[in-house]
């Protein structure tokens, strides 16, 4: 799971650029990855066993 600030998502939104973001306010998940962190993934999974 990833987390970013809302001013950093806003600056992404409101930057010049694809039809998606200025159109439809929507944001790649690659793009929110670069802007947020990671906050809890799979080893973090109390259900996760390494086998």
């Amino acid at each position: 799971m990833w987390q970013a600030e809302r001013p950093d998502i806003e600056t992404a939104l409101l930057a010049p650029g694809s039809k998606a973001r200025n159109e439809r306010g929507a944001l790649s998940i690659s793009k929110f990855k670069q802007i947020g962190v990671k906050v809890w993934g799979q080893r973090n999974n109390p259900l996760f066993q390494e086998y």
